[in-house]
């Protein structure tokens, strides 16, 4: 870590890590590794000790000492815990829980036991060390223990690597502080999380004949999942030397990348295929309305056509009528017969004449 606990060196991390359902879709991650409950810890011969008394805890990874007299400020070595005090950078996953952890491990006057590397010091003028209680605990393997630092090592000092690997590797299989499920910003809880997501938001095609709308709807829930994958998988590379992420071993968070981009693929590609279905509804419903349209186009042409031909038939029986009224031959004129003179034919009564004696009518009987 820098002045206020940032890493100055490379990481080394190591282990197999299993992930549980990715065969199906995505599960949590599962453990893998030896397990072990010693607290006492043998190391390999390095520099000088030197006993101290404990200050102040800086933060999960650094604490403040007065060793020969003087104070000395101690960065653990072959440990990087998750940030807590640098003001330019915000606390990260289980931060405070790692200072907290280590204030409870080496509250102020704590006698300790600082043994060293090769090289003693990093370019901020921090003591690096090993640091021991007084019953020999390497407390740098308690804290990667405890599931609350990823494996670093700086300026090439491996002379703890070994015990803190381990103790690294008990973490993760007991899912403890960085590889908890249960802890929502812990790597483990985000592919939790996105298993989640993705039982969330099965794909279900909608059945032959559904609309084109019911397609797109559908592929609303795959949409969600690619999202999901993304964002976890940017986390997993863009973060890959910060905790949480960091806290995971290099080979098994390439694994864990893999299986979760291949799950954004996957989904993907199923909306893909919705939204291909999708189209191909809409462009086969144009075309029929189209066809519809062009049949109905056809069909008034055809009407009109009809409606046509009808008047022009009209219209020759009409001019053929006209014809045959102008060359048909006028019609005899027979003379109106005269009158006879006879008011009442066949009358044979007697008759009664008006005076003058030319006008009569029948008498009255």
């Amino acid at each position: 870590m820098n002045r206020a606990g940032r890493p100055t060196g490379h990481r080394t991390e190591v282990g197999v890590i299993g992930i549980g359902l990715f065969a199906k879709i995505v599960g949590g991650i599962v453990a893998a590794g030896a397990v072990g409950t010693a607290v006492v810890v043998g190391v390999s011969a390095g520099g000088s000790a030197g006993d101290a008394v404990v200050t102040r805890v800086v933060d999960g990874d650094t604490v403040d000492v007065r060793v020969g007299g003087r104070d000395e400020r101690v960065r653990l070595l072959n440990i990087d815990t998750p940030e807590s005090v640098d003001p330019d950078r915000p606390v990260q996953c289980l931060g405070p829980e790692a200072t907290a952890f280590l204030e409870a491990l080496l509250p102020a006057g704590t006698p300790v036991t600082l043994e060293y590397d090769d090289v003693r010091t990093d370019r901020y003028g921090r003591t690096l060390a090993g640091v021991f209680t007084a019953d020999g605990t390497l407390v740098n393997t308690e804290i990667a223990r405890a599931g609350l630092a990823a494996v670093v090592v700086f300026d090439d000092n491996v002379r703890f690597l070994p015990p803190v690997e381990r103790a690294r590797a008990q973490a993760q299989q007991a899912q403890a502080g960085l590889y908890s499920p249960g802890t929502a910003c812990t790597v483990p809880a985000l592919v939790a999380q996105l298993d989640e997501t993705v039982a969330a938001h099965p794909v279900r095609t909608p059945p032959d004949g559904a609309p084109a709308a019911e397609f797109e709807a559908a592929a609303a829930a795959p949409d969600v999942v690619v999202a999901a994958a993304a964002a976890l998988a940017d986390l997993l590379t863009g973060q890959a030397d910060q905790p949480p992420v960091a806290a995971i071993p290099e080979a098994e968070r390439a694994v864990l990348v893999d299986a979760v981009q291949e799950i954004g693929r996957t989904a993907r590609t199923q909306g893909t295929d919705l939204r291909s279905s999708a189209d191909e509804i809409v462009r086969a419903e144009a075309a029929r309305r189209a066809e519809q349209e062009r049949l109905a186009e056809q069909e008034r042409v055809a009407e009109q056509e009809r409606v046509a031909e009808r008047e022009r038939a009209r219209r020759t029986e009409q001019e053929r009528a006209e014809r045959e009224r102008e060359t048909a031959p006028a019609p005899e004129r027979r003379a109106d017969p005269a009158p006879s003179g006879d008011p009442y034919p066949g009358y044979t009564g007697p008759r009664c004449y008006e005076p003058g004696g030319r006008v009569w009518h029948p008498c009255p009987s």
